[in-house]
């Protein structure tokens, strides 16, 4: 069972403990390689933003999801520099975000975005309103608002559970101790976030969950997760796992294409890209590491679920075609 520790003042990694400290180095030394991943671009993002200075990603995949949380920290105040083949924030540190009263944030449809945001914000002293898209305002948020409310978070619920949400602005935080037992690991994070909004120590017991904050913090303090870092094989592992991903997002539609600067949808192709990395999951298993191999399923996974949720839109576009052929051929 991994241990988290948030402290304001200190900075250390032993064993399974963190200690993080209140400022937080910028991205900007090592250059991150993002393994064009989702979660972690999301969560690269929201911990650039809090950084003193400029950091630098490259390979950020530029998902609905992403762009939402780009948009967000703009609203913040954090300034953004996006580029066809990186992405610049300036982060003005822990305390460095500005907004007016009242601000409204939106959050799409990412559940990542709209429950890391939470534990973010946990100690602002102005009304926040966080939105989402009709789908992700049916998601429970209650599972992720009552720890923060163990800080001392003012959270004010849509039914007690659900978006809207109002941020209603507190500076009287306290440290929590917290076992997280869902293995969630986008509650785990929100609360990680909270920890370093919060003076004192906050220690977090968490069941087994996806590891990508912890994967980034263990970046910003040192660990061997930078792209220059790497062995040339793993190098070129993570460059073939990206290229069929970035091709899959392309068919996806989630991506413009590169030679004609639009987006389409083709499953066939998308489907095709999810196989060929089911067959490296496949093939390579026993001699990836940690990461790779957990990189892999997260990106099989996350691509299998963009799969299913454009099936259906797909095959009601079918029906209309079938039936406006049938329309014009007179029912034949």
């Amino acid at each position: 069972m991994p241990i988290l520790a948030t402290h304001s003042n200190l900075i250390n990694l032993m064993s399974d403990i963190f200690v993080i400290k209140k400022k937080i180095n910028s991205f900007n030394n090592k250059i991150v390689r993002v393994s064009g991943d989702k979660s972690l671009s999301i969560r690269w993002v929201l911990l650039a933003s809090l950084a003193k200075g400029k950091s630098r990603a490259l390979n950020l995949l530029y998902s609905d999801d992403v762009k939402a949380s780009i948009n967000i920290i703009k609203k913040l105040n954090v300034k953004v520099k996006l580029k066809k083949d990186f992405c610049e924030i300036y982060g003005k540190g822990l305390n460095g975000y500005k907004y007016k009263k009242n601000t409204t944030l939106n959050a799409q449809n990412s559940g990542t975005l709209g429950r890391l945001i939470l534990g973010l914000l946990i100690n602002s002293d102005k009304k926040i309103k966080i939105i989402g898209d009709k789908s992700l305002s049916r998601r429970d948020f209650k599972r992720v608002a009552d720890p923060l409310r163990k800080f001392g978070a003012k959270l004010k619920l849509t039914n007690n559970r659900n978006l809207p949400l109002n941020i209603l602005g507190t500076k009287n935080l306290k440290p929590i101790k917290y076992y997280e037992k869902r293995g969630s690991a986008q509650c785990k994070s929100s609360i990680i976030f909270a920890g370093l909004r919060t003076e004192g120590t906050t220690i977090i017991k968490a069941k087994k969950s996806r590891d990508h904050t912890e994967l980034l913090f263990k970046y910003l303090i040192g660990d061997k997760m930078g792209q220059e870092s790497l062995k040339k094989e793993e190098r070129l592992f993570l460059y073939l796992v990206n290229t069929f991903k970035t091709s899959a997002m392309v068919a996806l539609g989630k991506m413009e294409n590169p030679m004609t600067n639009e987006l389409h949808i083709n499953l066939e192709q998308a489907s095709y890209y999810v196989d060929l990395l089911d067959m490296l999951q496949s093939k390579a298993k026993g001699n990836m590491s940690q990461y790779e191999e957990q990189m892999l399923i997260n990106t099989v996974s996350e691509l299998k679920m963009e799969i299913i949720k454009q099936k259906p839109l797909q095959n009601v576009d079918d029906q209309k075609s079938e039936n406006l052929t049938d329309g014009l051929l007179g029912g034949e």
